[in-house]
């Protein structure tokens, strides 16, 4: 694989088409109708409520003309990947009062602010099935390898990833775009991009 570009899209995976912002639109009101540049940040707000990555979110924000989802991607004690932030925001957005961080069963058996779905990898990999023109922005997950093998389809999955080797190896795993983090781009070099 070779490095495609850097910008608004990451890196991206040189085997898949690249997105070229500049043929989309000339002006501001095509920005705005251009659903392919906005992110809908954990799955994006609703009812005032940010931080949820639930279903809700997905649902309301694919409505409003969302296509493009970022959801905080975290492991249960029992190694399933849920949607979460973290887990101390979890545990006060869900009013649990136990030990964090939980197994998937505890994570399923609580409801976000007392009333939005949680979304574990069989309820992430249905709702990109049945919304094929989505794609999945992962935060928090490192393990590229493993969570790119569970999503469903990988040219829908861009992550951002966290360190160089992580970051090479994102590159190679066939996904959409391996992005880097903040951390990775304050420190790269021009011998990195070559």
């Amino acid at each position: 694989l070779s490095l495609t570009e850097i910008n608004t899209n990451g890196i991206l995976n040189s085997n898949i088409e690249a997105l070229n912002l500049n043929n989309i639109s000339n002006n501001y009101s095509d920005y705005k109708k251009d659903n392919s540049r906005f992110i809908a940040h954990v799955g994006g707000e609703i009812e005032k409520n940010k931080y949820t990555n639930s279903l809700e979110a997905l649902d309301l924000n694919y409505n409003k003309g969302f296509r493009l989802f970022e959801l905080d991607i975290i492991q249960t004690t029992d190694g399933i990947f849920v949607a979460a932030h973290d887990w101390n925001h979890w545990k006060k957005i869900t009013a649990y009062n136990d030990t964090i961080p939980v197994t998937l069963k505890q994570f399923l058996s609580k409801k976000i602010f007392g009333k939005y779905t949680p979304l574990d990898m069989v309820a992430i990999n249905a709702w990109f099935g049945e919304h094929k023109d989505a794609s999945l922005v992962t935060d928090k997950v490192n393990d590229h390898m493993i969570f790119s093998k569970l999503f469903i389809d990988k040219t829908r999955l861009m992550m951002e990833l966290f360190d160089k080797q992580s970051l090479d190896k994102g590159l190679k795993a066939g996904i959409l775009s391996a992005m880097p983090s903040q951390s990775i781009i304050n420190n790269i070099t021009i011998k990195d991009v070559k």
